[in-house]
């Protein structure tokens, strides 16, 4: 033999009913304002009948309760195996069970004893955030809720799905809004009390807008420095750079490794020149960022840096280095030294410790102005 509890919804009241076994162990819960009992005949024959009791908020015995239309308890329904127990407070838990008596009057001990639940659910409202706003980053989910009894459990809904859920108040979520996409979605809550009923809060509609982040690189249009220059620092002779949402910064290089968002030597502006670490052909790197310090990659440009011979060297040097080269002046040790600038590679001079007639060649370059390669 077994016991069952079940409910029905009607459009006036919570209406609940209750089947009961006789002399079961253990105990079955239900939801009530009015009980239907019911329960499996005895089969003595000197059975006189049948009676239910009651009582309010304790389990302790015996069943006293007072209240229901049908009387105090217990409440004889005779050779019934059917019952009604109405009127009962739906604020309050109620504990019944069922007793049989012979014809001498001689009564059973207590069946199964079935708890009957408050039925009053909570009352729950969202607080924040507001409807029809938009949202972005953490934002605080807040809610309102209250219960005859107390509140068990709050739990926090976004387009159904479950954020969070809290026993204890205040009732609150902070809400990431950037692991989810933008647009429209909608909040609510359920409040949850211990005899499991429950209400819902009505629903909230927001939008979250949060900023799309920039992955997209600036690209360098345009970079190029003259073919020649006379000095380390040369003037850039056109730069410019174009970004999906805007560059913010401009950087030079004379290495090819993309430099960091961070890195010392970016300005604001587009550089208007460049200064080399030394002279002969060189090749330099043009950069961009922008504000989410996505670098682009590198435009390159190339020129020959050919420096003035310094210590006042004029064509009578120039002359001079020829005479010693062909062997008709021998060099002394100062005219080695100013005069020894061959051979030049890649636009330096490597001086090998004579003077020939190449120094007179680099030098009458020089002094000229034509580029020595």
């Amino acid at each position: 033999m077994s016991n069952t509890c079940y409910s029905r919804c009607t459009l006036s009241a919570l209406i609940f009913y209750v089947i009961i076994t006789s002399l079961l162990v253990g105990q079955t819960i239900c939801f009530a304002e009015t009980v239907t009992l019911s329960w499996d005949a005895n089969s003595e024959p000197d059975l006189g009948g049948y009676k239910v009791y009651y009582t309010a908020d304790s389990s302790s015995l015996p069943f006293d309760g007072v209240g229901a239309v049908e009387g105090t308890s217990p409440v004889d329904v005779h050779n019934l195996t059917t019952a009604t127990i109405s009127g009962l407070d739906p604020n309050r838990t109620y504990y019944v069970a069922v007793t049989a008596y012979d014809t001498s009057g001689l009564e059973s001990p207590y069946s199964n004893v079935v708890a009957v639940l408050e039925a009053v659910p909570p009352s729950i409202s969202l607080t924040s955030p507001a409807a029809n706003t938009d949202v972005s980053g953490t934002v605080a989910i807040t809610a309102s809720a209250s219960d005859n009894v107390g509140v068990s459990m709050v739990e926090f809904y976004r387009n159904g799905a479950l954020l969070f859920a809290s026993n204890t108040a205040p009732y609150a979520f902070s809400w990431n809004t950037t692991s989810f996409v933008n647009g429209n979605c909608t909040l609510m809550a359920i409040a949850r009390d211990s005899a499991g009923n429950f209400a819902q809060s009505s629903s909230v509609s927001v939008t979250v807008n949060n900023p799309i982040p920039d992955v997209t690189a600036p690209t360098v249009t345009t970079f190029s420095l003259p073919s020649t220059a006379a000095a380390l620092t040369v003037p850039v002779t056109g730069i410019s750079a174009s970004d999906a949402i805007g560059v913010t910064g401009y950087l030079i290089s004379e290495s090819a490794t993309t430099p960091a968002a961070t890195a010392p030597g970016w300005s604001v502006t587009a550089p208007t020149s460049f200064t080399f670490s030394g002279e002969g052909s060189k090749t330099a790197y043009a950069w961009a960022k922008d504000a989410a310090g996505n670098v682009s990659g590198s435009r390159s440009a190339a020129t020959t840096i050919i420096l003035p011979v310094t210590g006042g060297t004029t064509l009578s040097d120039a002359l001079l280095a020829l005479q010693i080269g062909s062997g008709k002046v021998t060099p002394t040790a100062e005219q080695v030294a100013r005069l020894d600038v061959a051979p030049v590679i890649n636009g330096i001079s490597v001086p090998n410790g004579v003077v020939d007639t190449g120094d007179a060649i680099v030098l009458l370059s020089k002094i000229v102005g034509k580029p020595v390669l």
